[in-house]
């Protein structure tokens, strides 16, 4: 099968780098798009399908050749709706955009439950809930490694909630912090410096706002190294991961996090689980799984 992946702004390590590997890992012609390439290919039928992946910029539908087109063929897998539905940072809006693919016979894709909930509510009808994974071949076990760090972190900082964490375990005096800095690394050079760590650390973008309730990239990325994760307590994080898994650890406010920390360290349960989170994602939660459902909702509806 012919599987374009249009996405407006690509970057190494984005959902959709991930995407592409699953999709050729099952023997399809999969490959990335540009918007441009993305409507030449459309106008020409040149892929069996569209699977648009998000990204730091609005990938608009709103133009030819979409406007007038059954869009049967197109699915489109939101990561970051929860700060763009509205249309206040991107134009189009991404509720729009939703709408509009929902309403010509396309499909819509959350990674949260939270944003899937929000589409239905405002009449996206072909919708579902498809939340991220992690790349077992990227974010590996192995190599085993001596554990040179209690907690690590890898990934942006982009605003004050999560800087406040970093900072209060880096000053905590007794908690050793892997953080190389904001973007600092990606991929393989993540997986490696998490490995060297006995804890992985997660916390919401935005953490604090309404729309801090992100189940991210990392929280699955952390456990597909064989590290067991402490993350903040989001709502729906046990709908996503089974309640009671020992392999993760929550806490509930900034205020709790250096002693929440703490006390997860010294919870051997929790620290000895690292071999069961691999098991789990390697089992639940890779992109391939991903890759399937995507497949098996656009194939039904033919």
């Amino acid at each position: 099968m012919r599987i374009a992946l249009p996405i407006a702004e690509f970057h190494r390590g984005n959902t959709g780098e991930y995407l592409l590997a699953a999709f050729q890992g099952f023997g399809h012609a999969a490959e990335i798009l540009n918007p441009t390439e993305f409507s030449e290919s459309f106008s020409a039928r040149g892929h069996d399908l569209y699977i648009c992946v998000d990204s730091g910029e609005p990938l608009n539908l709103f133009q030819t050749p979409f406007l007038s087109a059954d869009l049967g063929s197109v699915g489109f897998w939101f990561i970051d709706y929860r700060h763009h539905h509205d249309g206040s940072t991107r134009s189009p809006g991404d509720l729009k955009t939703a709408q509009f693919l929902s309403d010509r016979g396309g499909w819509v894709f959350q990674s949260q439950h939270e944003d899937y909930l929000h589409a239905k509510q405002n009449g996206v009808e072909r919708v579902s809930w498809l939340p991220l994974a992690a790349d077992p071949d990227v974010w590996s076990d192995v190599p085993r490694v001596a554990k040179e760090f209690d907690l690590g972190f890898v990934g942006n900082v982009w605003d004050h909630g999560r800087a406040s964490a970093l900072e209060a375990l880096l000053r905590s005096g007794d908690i050793r912090l892997a953080f190389p800095g904001h973007g600092a690394i990606w991929k393989e050079d993540g997986a490696t410096l998490l490995r060297k760590c006995r804890v992985g650390f997660n916390i919401s973008s935005w953490y604090g706002s309404s729309h801090a309730f992100d189940v991210n990239m990392r929280v699955f990325e952390t456990l597909s190294c064989g590290v067991p994760l402490l993350t903040n307590a989001v709502p729906n994080l046990f709908k996503v991961i089974p309640e009671g898994a020992p392999f993760v650890r929550t806490y509930s406010s900034l205020g709790t996090l250096v002693e929440d920390t703490r006390r997860a360290l010294q919870d051997q349960s929790f620290m000895q689980s690292g071999l069961e989170a691999r098991k789990w994602i390697e089992a639940n939660a890779t992109y391939s799984h991903r890759a399937e459902e995507i497949l098996r909702q656009l194939l039904m509806q033919e």
